[in-house]
C-alpha cells in the first residue's frame, strides 16, 4: 500500500506536511459525517435507506482506520530517517575529527622530523668543525689556531 498517494503526499516529505495532511484528511473523512450526505438525499424507498447508511457508515470507517495507520507508518518512517541522517551526521563529523586529529599528528610528526634532522646536520657539522680545529693545532704551523670547544657545542 503506498501511503504517501493515500495521504496525499510526496516521498521525502516533512513532519508539518505529513501532520497537516492527516488533520485535513480526518476531519474530511471522519465517520460520523458519512451518513449527512445520505440524510440530504431524497429516496422512494425508505427501507434501503438503512442499508445505505449502515455501508457508508462502515466504508468511511475504513477508510478513517486506514488513514490513521498510513500516519502511523509514515510517522514510523520519518522517524527512522531522522535517526539514520542524525547517525550519519554524528559519523561524518567524528570521520572529519578523527582526519583532523591525523593531520595534527602527521604534522607535528614532520616538525619533530625536521627538528631531529636539523639537530643531526647542526651536530655533524659541529663535529667536523671540530676535528679540523684539532688538525690545524697539531700540524705546527707557525702559530697554532686556538679552537674553543664551548663555542663549537650545538
Amino acid at each position: 500500500m503506498d501511503y504517501y498517494a493515500l495521504m496525499g503526499l510526496r516521498r521525502g516529505c516533512s513532519r508539518s506536511e505529513l501532520e497537516r495532511s492527516y488533520l485535513l484528511l480526518t476531519l474530511r473523512h471522519k465517520p460520523d459525517k458519512s451518513t449527512n450526505f445520505i440524510d440530504r438525499c431524497e429516496f422512494s424507498d425508505e427501507q434501503d435507506i438503512d442499508s445505505v447508511k449502515e455501508r457508508a457508515r462502515m466504508q468511511s470507517l475504513l477508510l478513517y482506520r486506514l488513514i490513521q495507520k498510513g500516519y502511523t507508518m509514515l510517522t514510523r518512517n520519518l522517524v527512522e530517517e531522522e535517526a539514520s541522517d542524525k547517525h550519519r551526521k554524528k559519523a561524518s563529523a567524528a570521520a572529519l575529527q578523527q582526519a583532523i586529529k591525523h593531520d595534527e599528528q602527521k604534522q607535528s610528526s614532520k616538525c619533530v622530523n625536521q627538528v631531529e634532522k636539523k639537530n643531526a646536520f647542526q651536530g655533524v657539522f659541529c663535529r667536523d668543525l671540530a676535528v679540523v680545529g684539532n688538525l690545524l693545532s697539531q700540524t705546527g704551523f707557525n702559530r697554532p689556531i686556538q679552537v674553543k670547544y664551548e663555542g663549537l657545542s650545538c
